[in-house]
């Protein structure tokens, strides 16, 4: 079960590094005939294909999340669709974009991103961002959705429409709750390079000047041997100090019907008056060398794909 945060989305779609790029979102009905963006009226259900192309490169990522709170753990979904506009002067004739997600029973959310107060010039257009989407609450583990991205355009009847179908990953008590068992010592969860751990506290002590964290492992199927503490500093781009916990050197606990896997490092003889950002991530590769987070692949032993976990990062904090 998904985690309920508020907000359903983000209205605010702007790029700060681009002031002249205005972008706001809102909630629109998918079936209702009197949506109008400026110029274009036609329904969204009217729109038809064209060859002309605007958003391409639609993409659709979705990472499991832990979240602990108090003594209970849950898991959140998060899911970030974004695409990519050309850098030529049809951008320039955009009004915005309809985006339509729709589930395996036919339930549909429609949302309208409105770019048509953009002030577009050559280097707006040279360098325009990529629009991202991110929801925390909107989709569910082990569903299916096919998302519909419909650009409108200044000219009447000029609209292009680009589809993705996606099934989310599983929740990660999947395993747990069924009974398919993964072998961990001859392959990796295809799964694993969505995960995303967390911290369940982090304490600090000025006088013993040392930083002290606690983070949550992955479940068992996962297949992670080990994690990797880090301290970043405060822009979270240099590492300071890191250190590896292997998983037998972790501790495990029993909440409600849940077994859940904590870790621990103390960082010791930290400087005074500097802010550290906390920072944890699974070990990549097994002790045989197997990718434990394959990244669209289905081989471990594969070197020519992509081996990459996730970091969960923390806010930053300072000795004093």
């Amino acid at each position: 079960m998904n985690i309920n945060f508020d907000p359903l989305f983000h209205h605010n779609c702007a790029d700060y590094n681009h002031k002249d790029f205005v972008c706001t979102v809102r909630s629109v009905k998918c079936d209702d005939e009197s949506i109008t963006v400026k110029e274009n009226s036609n329904n969204i259900s009217k729109i038809t294909d064209t060859t002309n192309r605007y958003a391409h490169d639609i993409r659709v990522e979705s990472f499991a999340r832990v979240v602990t709170h108090y003594a209970k753990q849950t898991y959140q979904l998060s899911v970030d669709i974004s695409w990519q506009l050309p850098p030529n002067n049809s951008t320039s004739l955009l009004l915005g974009f309809i985006l339509e997600i729709e589930d395996s029973t036919f339930n549909q959310s429609c949302f309208y991103f409105d770019i048509s107060n953009s002030h577009w010039n050559s280097n707006l257009i040279a360098t325009v961002p990529r629009f991202h989407f991110a929801s925390e609450s909107l989709f569910e583990f082990d569903e299916a959705y096919d998302i519909k991205l419909i650009s409108l355009s200044k000219r009447k009847n000029d609209t292009m429409i680009l589809r993705k179908h996606i099934q989310m990953p599983h929740h990660p008590d999947y395993y747990n709750d069924t009974t398919t068992e993964h072998d961990c010592k001859r392959t990796s969860n295809l799964q694993a390079s969505r995960w995303t751990g967390g911290f369940r506290r982090i304490l600090v002590h000025p006088i013993a000047r040392t930083i002290q964290v606690e983070f949550v492992g992955a479940p068992p199927h996962y297949c992670f041997e080990g994690y990797e503490v880090r301290l970043k500093d405060e822009s979270g781009l240099e590492l300071l100090h890191s250190a590896v916990v292997p998983v037998e050197l972790m501790y495990m606990e029993y909440i409600g019907n849940q077994t859940i896997l904590f870790g621990e490092y103390n960082f010791t003889n930290l400087e005074v008056d500097q802010y550290f950002m906390p920072s944890v991530i699974p070990i990549e590769r097994s002790r045989d060398g197997r990718c434990l987070c394959p990244v669209l692949s289905t081989s471990p032993y594969d070197n020519r794909m992509v081996c990459s976990c996730i970091a969960a990062d923390w806010h930053k904090v300072r000795i004093q």
